[in-house]
């Protein structure tokens, strides 16, 4: 990455010069600590003196001599040399693209993707867009410039540049349009975008979304850079949708299929990622009171239905970094990080009253409103285990204890109007 931006800045484009060694070299000694690591930086500035001054002696680099470069004879030559310039830089591109092929997580990729890309045009800000499952373009990561105004967006106009190239495969060449993404700009740190280039990501006459490069100069990106970043997008577009269908399959062998809750196997994945480290958490363990009846009544395909509405109540009931599962059945686990004793009690009592304020709506004749409940206990790390099962289980005991203290009785809600 320092090689590239090195690179980049002491390579001249249409819209400034090339930077001089003293001056590239100090923005990166600038940047040590913050955009580069500071050890890498240390010994790039070490050995690059070396490298660029045996790069003088052949004609080449950001030290040689104006005397040093020969000048082109005619025409053709010139031409010669356009074309070797426009190798070296569609080879580097390719080599971006290979990005895509080295890991195996689409999200790892695409934002090193994206970091490598706004490079590509120091100050650009690279925005990687994708289609959901119903063709509708979102943000999916995005670097440079003004990365968290663009990582907020969620939609875009049906007019817009990005959607249009998205929906239709043609390339966007022109002026920064304000309302393309709908960003909210009201801010002392946004800054200000002029020229933009937008090129959709194709697979199989299937759009899967574009690559936005944006730039606060006017003018700055050119026919040329489009043709290459189309190039870019034809090879990335194979990679990104292997990488969508592994993220599927990934997401599939994790996912329970009724309600869309993770699994146990996702659940013994984070348990054990948990109690590696050395951060608090607790473990709840849901049993739902009363479902029999939902059931026994209604068929299990209206139980179904139940279950899916309680997941999706008990997903809203924690914080997003948790994580809720589907043990089977009617049973439920909760991961909630960073959580004490105090807290584990007090989620506890938030989701039974959750629970216990859902309706079914499913009404019997006699018996009136069939209503549920749930029972819940908690395990906290490490005072009451150290591995995920030993939290599990002592859950567990707690959330039938709790159970068998209460009656066993169906809990109805009696219409007295009936």
């Amino acid at each position: 990455c320092v090689a590239d931006v090195y690179d980049a800045l002491t390579s001249s484009r249409s819209y400034r010069s090339a930077w001089t060694h003293e001056r590239a070299l100090a923005e990166i000694v600038r940047c040590a600590g913050t955009h580069f690591d500071p050890v890498v930086s240390q010994a790039f500035e070490r050995v690059v003196v070396g490298v660029i001054e045996a790069m003088a002696r052949e004609g080449q680099g950001p030290l040689a001599s104006e005397s040093s470069l020969t000048a082109p004879e005619n025409k053709a030559e010139a031409a010669a040399q356009d074309i070797k310039r426009a190798s070296s830089e569609l080879w580097a591109l390719y080599e971006v693209a290979e990005t895509l092929t080295r890991g195996r997580g689409l999200r790892e990729s695409l934002e090193v993707f994206a970091r490598k890309l706004a490079s590509f045009r120091p100050g650009s800000t690279c925005v990687l867009v994708r289609n959901d499952e119903r063709g509708e373009p979102f943000v999916f990561s995005a670097s440079g410039p003004n990365r968290d105004f663009f990582l907020t967006v969620s939609v875009c106009s049906e007019e817009s540049p990005t959607a249009r190239a998205a929906k239709e495969g043609v390339s966007y060449l022109g002026a920064y349009v304000h309302d393309d993404l709908f960003v909210n700009a009201i801010s002392d740190e946004w800054r200000d975008l002029n020229s933009a280039l937008i090129v959709p990501i194709v697979h199989d006459s299937v759009p899967l979304g574009t690559i936005n490069l944006y730039h606060p100069v006017r003018g700055a990106f050119t026919a040329h850079d489009a043709q290459l970043l189309e190039r870019i997008a034809e090879r990335a577009a194979q990679a990104i949708f292997q990488g969508a269908v592994f993220d599927r399959t990934q997401s599939d062998a994790l996912t329970d299929p009724l309600t869309g809750l993770h699994n146990v196997r996702y659940l013994d994945q984070q348990l054990a990622i948990q109690c590696r480290g050395e951060a608090p958490f607790a473990v709840l363990c849901l049993d739902l009171d009363d479902f029999k009846p939902v059931n026994d009544t209604f068929g299990h395909r209206r139980g179904d239905d139940v279950l899916r509405e309680l997941s999706v109540l008990l997903r809203g009931a924690v914080r997003s970094g948790d994580t809720v599962a589907r043990c089977g059945g009617d049973e439920f686990a909760i991961v909630l990080i960073g959580t004490d004793e105090v807290g584990a009690r007090r989620a506890a009592q938030a989701i039974e009253k959750t629970v216990r304020g859902y309706d079914s709506g499913l009404t019997d004749v006699r018996a009136g409103s069939l209503r549920v409940g749930v029972s819940v206990g908690y395990a906290c790390y490490p005072a009451d285990g150290t591995d995920g099962a030993a939290l599990l289980a002592a859950a567990d005991i707690r959330m039938y204890a709790q159970k068998n203290t209460r009656k066993v009785r169906p809990r109805r809600d009696y219409d007295r109007a009936a």
